[in-house]
């Protein structure tokens, strides 16, 4: 209730500013621009000196002129508040746009204020900013040519149309300069000024009712302020008052003549001694925490402004101290012990934490019911229930059904009644047992209760994302059908079908979100909630949105890919067609007796005609191009290896039948053809 009459609060109060404080404002104020003789502000280390100057150079001399920055460490909700703000900040023009790239996660986005833009990009294929990112830049970005996807959103942007010359950002301000100045103002009519008056008078009647409505809205949040600090106060004096009955309890321990008598000068046992000095240290211990908490309280304070962390302090502090008063039973229990005069083996025994043996006669009955009465003493389950249901009522949780805490508490209390049984008949391992389930109850009773809160708001905030979802994806058909008439007759059949099953995914996948939504709102608004069906459905919703977003992504971003892999796979083509020119011209130049590597020769040429053909007819399958572009490797391969295997022969008898003359010039001459052979198989082999 408090946060729903501050939000009415703030909500007239901003009424009130804006029509009187608004108009009164300038807003020339603005941030010196980064980009100065530059388009690229790398504050995340994206990009390389050479990624900036290739940017500088491509974004320049442009209609509409992209400016880059880069972020780290920024998720999407944060990283699309942050590129809208420093688009103000830095006071960009109509044509100027802001794109934000950022890292560790990866998102990209891009801001700007042009309507004719903006008209021009809805009747383009990309449709949105967010297809113009997916379709321009993420092809790139995949390939890791991030500086690559940043040209070709410019080049697209520029690319949309004719540009008017006509600056839209400040299209009102233009027509009002440029309108004809009327020298003198006609008379207004009678009925003219009574609609006038009444307008008027409709606006000040407006006005005092938004003043009103302030002044009350204002009343009932202090009063609701008042009222919540009353409560903090009466919590903090009720912790004053613990932390006062503890100490007392703990100034008890230490002040005990058990405590402060040296056993070992009186004779007294060896595992008495060890007992009474562990009692003594963790005593010392709690009043050390004790203090510690009141310390804690007297710094909390209590404004009229700020009330939520003093509520966080305060259920902390009570949280410490349920935690203190637990760990004093067992104190409370071994001073008991060594109150009367016990025997030796029942000290030991429970300094082990063994079983005790039940000591005989009057004392010892009455040192088991001051045991049993200091366990019942830290489990106040009144007190306990109390809160509990103070906060099931105060947050609206539903307890009728399966998940009651209330009903753990029950248990709790069956528990308490078995360990006072078991305590009154001395079975002191049966009553620590009652005790620790106990323990697990009251545990299992608080955790569920935030459980719940948990649940419940992990679910609303779940539905109601996948609804905002649900209504973005509803042009989902139309896109898809423009998408597939501008891949159909360009691609073949397999490349379409895999368009086809992306899109039937997402339908599939929006399906189930509408199936689980209704789901979640009968679980959580229905006569019997049931919280945790609620979560588990908002975890099946969660998942399917973020299997949507990636299907969504690569979907749009798949024309652009198919493209770019026909782009790379043509430059290939063009580099093996160059190498098998290269090698073909070197085997022109072996003697006649070598011709069998012509047949290698052949298959190759053969296999570039085919690669060339699959690559310019259409419908184009990149699948086939691709496989055709590995046969041409393995043929070039083959081809390469049969070059390898030529050796010239080397005639040595004519050597002593010609002259001296004659000897040196061919000994010369199979030099050079030795030489040239050994160039070409190491060009090869290169």
């Amino acid at each position: 209730m408090e946060r729903l009459f501050r939000w009415v609060y703030m909500i007239l109060l901003g009424l009130l500013i804006a029509g009187v404080a608004l108009p009164a404002l300038t807003s020339d104020i603005a941030i010196a621009s980064p980009y100065v003789n530059n388009h690229v502000k790398d504050d995340a280390g994206l990009f390389s000196d050479k990624d900036i100057q290739r940017m500088n150079q491509a974004l320049a001399n442009h209609h509409y002129k992209l400016y880059v920055m880069t972020v780290s460490g920024y998720t999407e909700e944060a990283g699309m508040k942050l590129v809208d703000q420093l688009y103000d900040e830095f006071d960009l023009g109509s044509n100027e746009l802001l794109l934000l790239i950022t890292t560790n996660p990866n998102f990209v986005h891009m801001a700007f204020e042009n309507d004719e833009l903006a008209a021009r990009i809805a009747a383009s294929r990309a449709a949105t900013v967010r297809g113009v990112t997916d379709t321009q830049f993420v092809p790139y970005a995949k390939t890791g040519d991030v500086a690559g996807g940043v040209i070709a959103i410019s080049e697209y942007l520029n690319g949309l149309g004719p540009v008017s010359g006509k600056d839209t950002h400040g299209a009102h301000q233009d027509e009002s300069i440029q309108s004809p100045v009327i020298s003198e103002a006609p008379q207004l009519s009678e009925q003219q000024n009574q609609n006038l008056h009444h307008k008027r008078q409709l606006v000040l009647q407006i006005g005092a009712v938004v003043l009103l409505l302030l002044v009350l809205a204002t009343v009932v949040l202090i009063w609701r302020r008042l009222s919540v600090r009353r409560k903090l106060l009466r919590r903090r004096t009720a912790l004053q008052r613990r932390i006062n009955k503890i100490e007392h309890r703990l100034a008890v321990l230490l002040g005990s003549d058990v405590l402060n008598t040296d056993i070992a000068a009186s004779g007294g046992s060896k595992d008495k001694s060890m007992l009474q000095s562990q009692l003594r240290q963790e005593s010392e211990q709690q009043l050390a925490q004790t203090q510690q908490c009141r310390s804690a309280v007297r710094a909390i304070r209590l404004p009229m402004l700020s009330l939520s962390r003093p509520r966080l302090e305060l259920g902390r502090l009570e949280h410490d101290l349920l935690l203190i008063e637990e760990q004093l039973v067992p104190l409370e229990q071994q001073h008991a012990l060594l109150h009367g005069t016990v025997p030796a083996d029942v000290i030991a025994a429970a300094t082990s934490a063994a079983s005790t043996t039940v000591v005989p006669g009057k004392q010892a009955q009455e040192q088991e019911r001051v045991a049993a009465q200091s366990i019942d003493a830290t489990y106040d389950l009144d007190r306990i229930a109390d809160e509990l249901e103070a906060q099931i009522a105060r947050e609206g949780l539903y307890t009728g059904g399966d998940e009651n805490p209330l009903a753990l508490l029950e248990l709790a209390r069956t528990d308490q009644q078995r360990m006072r049984k078991l305590q009154a008949r001395g079975d002191r391992n049966g009553a620590m047992a009652a005790r620790r389930t106990l323990d697990s109850h009251i545990q299992q009773a608080r955790r569920l209760v935030q459980d719940m809160l948990r649940f419940r708001q992990q679910a609303m905030q779940v539905s109601e994302e996948a609804e905002r979802t649900i209504e973005e994806y509803e042009s989902l058909p139309d896109w898809h059908a423009r998408e597939w008439a501008s891949l159909e007759g360009h691609y073949a059949v397999h490349h379409l079908n895999e368009q086809q099953e992306r899109y039937e995914d997402m339908q599939h996948l929006l399906q189930r979100m509408e199936r689980l939504c209704p789901q979640i709102v009968h679980n959580l608004l229905g006569k019997t909630p049931h919280y945790a069906r609620a979560y588990e459905d908002s975890l099946q919703i969660s998942a399917a949105m973020q299997r949507l977003q990636e299907q969504r992504l690569a979907l749009m971003s798949y024309p652009e890919e198919l493209d770019l892999r026909k782009k790379l796979d043509m430059e290939r083509w063009e580099a093996l067609s160059s190498h098998h020119r290269d090698i073909a011209s070197r085997l022109t130049e072996l003697p006649l007796d070598h011709l069998q590597i012509r047949p290698f020769q052949e298959q190759s040429f053969q296999s570039l005609e085919h690669a060339r053909l699959l690559l310019l007819e259409e419908p184009i399958d990149l699948h086939a191009a691709e496989g055709a572009l590995e046969v041409i490797e393995q043929h070039l391969e083959l081809l390469i290896r049969q070059f390898e295997t030529v050796e010239l022969p080397i005639r040595t008898d004519e050597r002593s039948e010609e002259s001296s003359s004659t000897n040196d010039s061919g000994q010369d001459q199979q030099e050079d053809e030795l030489q040239s052979a050994d160039d070409w198989k190491r060009n090869d082999r290169e």
